[in-house]
């Protein structure tokens, strides 16, 4: 613990010292942006930095996201055991949630395609790798199934991938869609360590 505290306050030279005193931009500073791409990218996704917001951890992504595409009344899918934030955060905006089957793989391909033609779902709210609270571990092949799910319904996609790092041979969902399709999300809270609340938010230019 000593050697990472040592290595965090190196992080900050004394020189950059007054920007702390000063407003950051809107969507976060260039550079940290630049980190975000290549946290991103890392993954699998491309993540231009014009597309990044640094956010103040995974929820606060999450909840971005949903004010970006959603209004009071909406509805969002989510899986039919889903992260607990998520219910707490569509309560706060009025959103309403559906949930769609899921099994061992996560998300049923057949079960999606049917909540999209049940209603008009403005969302689809999912965790792919490690899932929140099964902890399920989609397969690439059942990614793509649920991609062309997504794909034909023209389905936002926010995809929860704070976990993906302990499923390195998986590509996200994200990556198998148009990148004005998804808000990718993914944070250093469960990578590195959980004080750190830094969150990186992948969305489509029009909604930065």
């Amino acid at each position: 613990m000593e050697e990472l505290a040592d290595r965090l306050a190196a992080a900050i030279p004394r020189s950059s010292g007054a920007r702390v005193f000063g407003y950051q931009p809107l969507a976060g500073a260039r550079h940290n942006r630049a980190a975000g791409s290549a946290w991103i990218g890392w993954a699998g996704v491309e993540a231009p930095p014009e597309r990044i917001v640094v956010t103040a951890g995974g929820q606060h992504a999450i909840l971005l996201s949903l004010m970006a595409l959603a209004k009071p009344g909406d509805e969002v899918l989510v899986e039919e055991l889903t992260y607990p934030g998520i219910t707490d955060l569509a309560s706060h905006l009025h959103l309403r949630l559906r949930t769609v089957a899921i099994d061992r793989e996560g998300l049923v391909p057949e079960a999606l395609d049917e909540g999209c033609r049940a209603g008009k779902p403005t969302a689809l709210y999912c965790m792919p790798s490690l899932q929140n609270p099964t902890a399920a571990l989609m397969s690439d092949q059942r990614r793509q199934a649920i991609a062309m799910v997504a794909l034909e319904h023209r389905l936002m996609v926010i995809e929860d991938d704070v976990y993906g790092f302990l499923a390195p041979d998986t590509k996200p969902l994200s990556s198998l869609l148009p990148e004005d399709q998804v808000f990718y999300i993914t944070s250093t809270s469960k990578s590195i360590v959980p004080g750190m609340r830094i969150g990186y938010l992948l969305a489509p230019a029009s909604a930065i």
